[in-house]
């Protein structure tokens, strides 16, 4: 992965920074983004989204939103205390068609992975998920991922060694970099 030219931090001490990294690309291959229902609207986009919230409030998230809803359902969160500015929306990602998903991170034991296989949005899939260490976390990775977006974690995982890599890969290419089979959620040490 190219790295845009970006001034990256250390650290990502929040949400806030970690969406904002996500926009400007910094974490690489990703689903169309959208940060307004008006800028999803004008996109001519005519699919399912998926509907989160870069602030605090871990219970605003909605998937396969068809777009014709998506301004209902901000309403309806901002009604229960959301703000509108904070709502982003991205194209729903082909979950039926999951290698594995999950969570990766250095630690002082070396390279581990959380993840799974369902094919489900990742809150529900990591319910049922399992537990890699080392090798067998690196195994599994190479059998998942393309070469390029296995190169990606990796970059991540050199630029951001205190954080969580949250990544979802899938059978063929995704997102908007070519050769990718990944995409990364979120970067975070927060």
């Amino acid at each position: 992965m190219a790295m845009p030219d970006l001034d990256i931090p250390s650290a990502i001490p929040n949400k806030r920074t970690a969406y904002s990294l996500y926009e400007r690309r910094a974490f690489g291959n990703k689903f169309r983004t959208w940060n307004s229902i008006s800028d999803l609207e004008g996109s001519g986009f005519t699919g399912s989204v998926t509907m989160r919230y870069k602030g605090l409030g871990g219970d605003f998230i909605a998937y396969r939103v068809p777009v014709g809803e998506a301004a209902g359902r901000a309403d309806a969160w901002a009604a229960q205390g959301a703000s509108r500015e904070l709502i982003v929306f991205n194209e729903s990602a082909p979950d039926h068609d999951l290698v594995v998903q999950g969570e990766l991170m250095l630690t002082g034991h070396g390279l581990y992975l959380f993840s799974a296989t369902d094919p489900a949005p990742m809150r529900d899939a990591l319910l049922r998920g399992t537990h890699a260490w080392r090798l067998k976390a690196k195994a599994l990775l190479e059998s998942a991922l393309t070469p390029a977006s296995y190169d990606d974690l990796q970059e991540l995982l050199d630029l951001f060694p205190s954080c969580v890599v949250e990544f979802s890969a899938y059978r063929y290419p995704v997102g908007d970099l070519p050769g990718r089979n990944a995409v990364v959620w979120e970067v975070r040490n927060y």
